[in-house]
């Protein structure tokens, strides 16, 4: 049985870890997925520790420790540092279906009440849909990291 493990990595630590891991090498190459060009996790980008500036966080889950399976990234609102962004939530094609995405949300809204912060949840993407109803029992389950924003669509 494998084991699952969530962490909660700086841009730099995320990087360094798909460096030193053979099994994440591949964690930003692009391949062809039903006639579209995508990476092995979606919306990811190399930023050389850009956006570390603008308190980027990154939730990643792992099996056995080392293969990302799993990750999503909040960002500080740079105009308002008492809420966080999610700026995306991605899971590997061959482990859709598995709560992983649910697991990232919830830990990123456990976050944010120890840090005295509120959710805000990013534009939804048609591919990303499903992700609403997520937030949405989230915000009710930790009214004290509910934002009132009003979701929208990409």
């Amino acid at each position: 049985m494998q084991e699952l493990r969530l962490d909660i990595l700086g841009t730099d630590q995320l990087y360094d870890r798909v460096l030193s891991q053979p099994e994440n090498h591949d964690l930003f190459d692009e391949k062809e997925v039903q006639g579209e060009r995508v990476k092995r996790l979606r919306y990811l980008q190399p930023t050389s520790g850009l956006f570390s500036k603008h308190k980027e966080s990154h939730f990643v889950v792992s099996l056995d420790n080392t293969r990302i399976v799993a990750a999503g990234t909040i960002q500080t609102n740079p105009y308002n540092e008492e809420q966080i962004w999610v700026c995306h939530v991605s899971v590997e094609d061959g482990h859709q279906g598995k709560g992983f995405a649910r697991k990232i949300l919830e830990a990123i809204y456990v976050y944010a009440v120890e840090h005295g912060q509120k959710v805000v949840a990013g534009s939804f993407t048609e591919r990303g849909q499903c992700l609403k109803h997520i937030h949405t029992e989230l915000d009710a389950r930790y009214p004290q990291a509910a934002s009132g924003v009003p979701h929208k669509d990409f």
